[in-house]
């Protein structure tokens, strides 16, 4: 959807809510476009051999308990 800027400037709240939700929103002046409008996104891209992995569990980086640790580390016959 493209808009002018005076009306980005009266629909300002309703042209991000658009974008928002994935809407392509062009705001032109004179008739050309100058601004593109788009959601932030907060997803992380994973590439490579990453992309199988499951994120890490929270508390992950918690200390061993004894008996972890033990079980973990025991030497090796």
């Amino acid at each position: 959807m493209e808009f002018s800027v005076q009306q980005a400037k009266n629909q300002l709240s309703q042209l991000l809510q658009l974008a928002e939700k994935g809407e392509t929103v062009i705001i032109s002046r004179h008739g050309k476009p100058v601004v593109r409008l788009s959601p932030v996104l907060e997803k992380k891209r994973i590439l490579g051999a990453e992309a199988h992995l499951e994120p890490f569990p929270d508390g992950w980086e918690a200390p061993l308990s004894k008996k972890e640790a033990h079980t973990f580390l025991k030497p090796r016959r």
